[in-house]
């Protein structure tokens, strides 16, 4: 019998969908729920379900999937579904007398204990205890990052590099043990900081130039 549904996480959709329109997000779930109930797909297949959406929004959510032999698959949702299998399998097993040890186990501590490095609490958020895979799913949230490059009209080579700068920051001064989107958020507010400087010291730099054009024009005017 299939398994009719998934773990969902909150945290995790806001933090992954973070910068992507109403439409985006409903583009993406319609994605994620086809591959849950049909495996993985071909590109016509995604352009089939996505009919209605613009191309520009099918080549940006297609990214958010893993491609391979032809096939593409959110490698998140797979693993879920492969742990749900491996529960659902030991719960069998408990249920004939096998492993009895864990029989009173509950679902969620399971599925807790699945979760490497991921600590969720009851509102499902999640926080990296380990910096090095932070960083990696930090680095490659690329939809993320090409919307905070396109809002402050920045290559996205620039934002990793700032990303990077900031995450060191905050791992010196241990402030990294937070739910991912509230790193993200932390991070834009960094970065709106740093624009607001830029934005006043060039003002300040004009004003400057501004005073140094009207005395020299006075001082010609006057000679």
């Amino acid at each position: 019998m299939k398994d009719p549904a998934f773990l969902f996480y909150p945290g995790d959709w806001l933090g992954g969908t973070m910068g992507m329109t109403f439409e985006e997000k409903g583009a993406y779930f319609e994605l994620l729920i086809f591959q849950f109930n049909n495996g993985s797909f071909t590109k016509a297949q995604a352009k089939h379900v996505l009919s209605i959406c613009s191309t520009s929004i099918f080549e940006k959510i297609i990214k958010k999937f893993d491609f391979k032999n032809g096939l593409y698959f959110n490698n998140r949702l797979k693993q879920e579904i492969i742990k749900r299998k491996k529960y659902s399998a030991s719960r069998r097993k408990n249920a004939t007398g096998k492993n009895k040890e864990i029989k009173n186990k509950t679902y969620a501590k399971h599925m807790e204990n699945e979760n490497k490095n991921e600590n969720k609490n009851e509102n499902s958020k999640i926080i990296y205890n380990d910096f090095d895979e932070l960083k990696i799913e930090l680095l490659n949230s690329e939809i993320w990052l090409q919307d905070i490059a396109k809002l402050y009209k920045l290559e996205t080579e620039k934002v990793i590099e700032l990303l990077e700068k900031f995450l060191v920051v905050q791992k010196t001064d241990n402030n990294l043990n937070r739910d991912l989107s509230e790193i993200k958020i932390h991070f834009r507010r960094t970065l709106n900081i740093e624009n607001e400087k830029i934005k006043k010291s060039e003002s300040t730099i004009n004003k400057t130039r501004k005073k140094t054009f009207t005395k020299a024009a006075e001082e010609f005017i006057n000679n």
